[in-house]
């Protein structure tokens, strides 16, 4: 299935946020790509492996904290030679200051796009990657498989990368 939509009702059923953005980060470290781009004009620290019990010790290594975050996940990411680059607005320095120098970010005071772009898929919609975008907010999300579809928004997030 090339294309799914999801969408998550506040306090009800954002857990299927989680999961989704989890499975994702665990693909990219089984096979990383090329490029990351994390495109959110705000973005905060959120737990998105729950890793308790240590199942996620084999992807993480000495990353492996008990709840791991996005920013260790795009740390670890950048460390494993993906180009990670992040496009957000100003409000999302506390955030961007938890990042590897070895990660790119440019900043965008109009910036309301909102998505992820590897070389496995593409995650869009009106979800910012915040604690309160996962956990709290009624959010929908499109998760793109097809490689043409794929290939398109690599283009376009390389493109808009290149604006600045």
């Amino acid at each position: 299935m090339p294309q799914r939509i999801f969408r998550s009702v506040a306090k009800k059923n954002n857990a299927r946020l989680t999961e989704i953005l989890g499975s994702l980060f665990a693909l990219e470290l089984l096979s990383p790509s090329e490029y990351f781009y994390v495109i959110s004009p705000f973005l905060s620290e959120m737990p998105l492996f729950d890793n308790r019990y240590g199942q996620f010790r084999a992807l993480l290594f000495e990353e492996a904290e008990t709840w791991v975050g996005l920013s260790t996940l795009l740390n670890v990411l950048a460390s494993r030679d993906v180009v990670v680059r992040v496009i957000h607005q100003p409000a999302a320095k506390p955030f961007i200051k938890k990042l590897s120098s070895t990660i790119y970010t440019q900043e965008r005071n109009t910036l309301h796009e909102k998505g992820l772009v590897s070389d496995h898929f593409w995650l869009s919609g009106s979800m910012n990657y915040t604690y309160s975008g996962v956990y709290q907010n009624d959010e929908q999300i499109t998760l793109e498989t097809d490689r043409d579809t794929i290939a398109s928004a690599m283009l376009d997030a390389h493109d808009r990368w290149d604006e600045e």
